[in-house]
């Protein structure tokens, strides 16, 4: 479980490759954010809000790692991050719970060019993908 100690020293692993942090909270949201833009290696990330806690507000997170490979986000998503489309090193990307809704939802995941594995649990909500 994320804590303010915890999110704090994340900060510090700056050459981390691969992340999993789960049953995150709200307030640590943002900080948590900060942390991982900081990890410029990292090539796999997994994250999980803790279950109706929040709507995952990833726009926050403003640059994320370059070099991520495999993302998995467990949480609701009002829509896809707007700095999705530009993680072109992406070939994995799972969303659970995210419920996202309308094409438009989605459309930004047009632009992955090596994504090769697309998987939705509960992670999509639309008439058509």
């Amino acid at each position: 479980m994320a804590n303010d100690d915890l999110i704090k020293d994340l900060e510090n692993l700056r050459q981390l490759r691969k992340l999993i942090i789960k049953d995150v909270k709200r307030e640590h949201a943002k900080a948590l954010y900060t942390a991982i833009e900081k990890m410029n290696h990292l090539q796999s990330l997994e994250v999980g809000f803790i279950q109706g806690d929040m709507i995952l507000d990833l726009h926050s997170l403003s640059s994320p790692p370059k070099s991520l490979q495999h993302l998995y986000l467990i949480g609701h998503l009002e829509m896809s991050p707007n700095w999705i489309s530009r993680l072109d090193n992406l070939v994995s990307l799972n969303l659970m719970n995210s419920w996202l809704t309308g094409a438009h939802a989605i459309k930004a995941l047009q632009a992955l060019p090596n994504l090769m594995l697309l998987s939705f649990d509960r992670g999509y909500d639309g008439e058509q993908l």
